[in-house]
């Protein structure tokens, strides 16, 4: 009898995100960035971003969603496949994501971290507050 096991690929890339930008009127403290920091990260598996991402990467010819899937149900998927942290002692978030396709896989992470960093350096950002562009990939 012979098991076949799945290959898969992981592809991670991280986004730093500056302390300056959780900055209370006292300036940023540990507590008040780690709290920031979990807030980007519950706007990075929202449903509007992952949704987001799979349009541009179907965009790129990039195919996630599985026929007779709903925008839902493959938005859910995209989650399960995801792990969103921050990277210990860092200003930095680590986006990973498994694939049984390695091309898929470095898409997605990157795809969704672009997604992000495109949401909020947008004119508004935080309840309205005009932000210049900040963050930054690294790939």
């Amino acid at each position: 009898m012979f098991v076949t096991m799945r290959q898969n690929y992981s592809a991670e890339t991280t986004i730093y995100i500056p302390p300056d930008l959780a900055k209370d009127s006292d300036g940023p403290s540990e507590s008040s960035y780690a709290t920031f920091l979990n807030q980007q990260i519950m706007a990075i598996l929202h449903y509007d971003t992952l949704s987001e991402t799979l349009q541009q990467l179907r965009r790129q010819g990039v195919v996630w969603g599985v026929p007779g899937e709903t925008e839902r149900q493959t938005v859910d998927r995209l989650r399960s496949s995801l792990g969103v942290q921050r990277v210990p002692d860092s200003y930095e978030i680590l986006i990973q994501t498994t694939s049984a396709n390695p091309r898929v896989a470095a898409a997605v992470a990157n795809t969704l971290a672009q997604t992000f960093v495109n949401q909020v350096s947008g004119p508004k950002v935080s309840g309205g507050v005009n932000r210049e562009a900040t963050l930054l990939l690294e790939k």
